[in-house]
């Protein structure tokens, strides 16, 4: 079978680094997901010296994913785009073709969505030219994707292409993944990755509860890069003489790559799961339903 899922996120949501890790966990032996063909956009090698994917570029259009699991065959189309793009259609009615095939053709959505929304960084930059983006401040607040209305307004849209009424609960898989879990996970809060969506997009979190099989619908916490990743860089970016902490970063998400990447669930928050196929897994079960 071949499936169209759509993987979106707004600019510096992880969504590069996710995928790139999410290749390399399916290249080993206990993986549950085997890959036949992977695009040559996840095939950088970079992450195996240690250094992170630079972000999306935008020649990067499309690539097919073809997967073995449970014995069938999946074919995955992963249109690829800038953070940007997904950006831009969230604050318009009027989508390009292109977007509204992708939409229609599309068999499930996973959504990532940084668990801080108040604080986004490009992991991509050097801390010195990091920017800090307020994603609340009440001038441009409707004009950002972190909004809950922004996010409602596309799933709308969604149920409109699809001719989906209103009325109707929504059978599309959809994963929700908090992105950069890290974060929360250094501070010893415990509180679900369901429990994080409703504190920081509640009006985007009932709209979307209330709209879904719940059958259809999970959410997840998760983090592509462990708790090493503000102190990664990208190879061109790497400093001709590093400081220490980014040095040791290098070395210790090299030490031990296959543990960098992990996934928290509903039922157990506080347990790493080293295993960033759970969420695909999830979806890939409930495909073609």
């Amino acid at each position: 079978m071949k499936y169209e899922i759509l993987i979106l996120g707004e600019p510096a949501s992880g969504k590069s680094n996710f995928l790139r890790m999410l290749a390399y966990k399916w290249t080993l032996a206990d993986s549950a997901v085997k890959q036949i063909k992977t695009p040559s956009m996840l095939l950088d090698q970079d992450i195996f010296e240690g250094f992170v994917v630079d972000r999306t570029q935008s020649d990067y259009k499309s690539g097919t994913w073809d997967l073995k699991f449970e014995n069938q065959e999946i074919n995955i189309e992963l249109p690829e785009y800038n953070g940007e793009e997904f950006l831009d259609i969230t604050q318009h009615a009027n989508w390009t073709i292109e977007w509204n095939e992708r939409i229609i053709n599309s068999k499930g959505i996973v959504l990532m969505i940084p668990v801080d929304k108040d604080e986004v960084y490009d992991l991509a930059k050097p801390c010195e030219q990091q920017v800090e983006t307020k994603k609340f401040e009440k001038k441009d607040a409707e004009n950002i994707v972190g909004s809950d209305f922004n996010y409602i307004r596309f799933f709308q849209q969604v149920a409109l292409l699809k001719k989906i009424s209103r009325k109707e609960v929504k059978k599309i898989p959809l994963v929700i993944i908090m992105n950069f879990w890290d974060k929360l996970d250094k501070t010893s809060i415990n509180i679900t990755p369901e429990d994080r969506l409703e504190s920081v997009l509640p009006w985007f979190y009932n709209f979307i509860m209330s709209n879904w099989d719940k059958e259809y619908i999970q959410v997840y916490g998760a983090s592509p890069l462990g708790s090493l990743a503000e102190s990664l860089r990208v190879r061109d970016k790497y400093p001709e003489d590093p400081s220490k902490k980014i040095s040791d970063a290098r070395q210790k998400f090299l030490r031990n790559l296959q543990k960098q990447s992990w996934v928290v669930t509903n039922d157990n928050p506080t347990i790493k799961n080293y295993d960033l196929s759970i969420p695909f897994i999830w979806m890939f079960k409930r495909l073609g339903n």
